[in-house]
């Protein structure tokens, strides 16, 4: 689950209907957060698309 639409700084919470069904067993789950992540690959394909387009044949 992923949301580029926040501001810097800005958090976002969600509630995920998990149960864990062993006592004294918990469920820790990661977020990993990479700032302009799709922007970053969205430019270098659009960039290697135009130089394949314009590079001489």
């Amino acid at each position: 689950m992923y949301d580029t639409r926040l501001a810097p700084k800005a958090s976002f919470t969600t509630t995920e209907p998990w149960r864990v069904d062993r006592p004294g067993l918990g469920l820790r789950p990661r977020v990993a957060v990479e700032p302009d992540h799709f922007y970053t690959r969205f430019f270098d394909v659009s960039r290697r698309q135009t130089e394949r387009r314009t590079a001489p044949p």
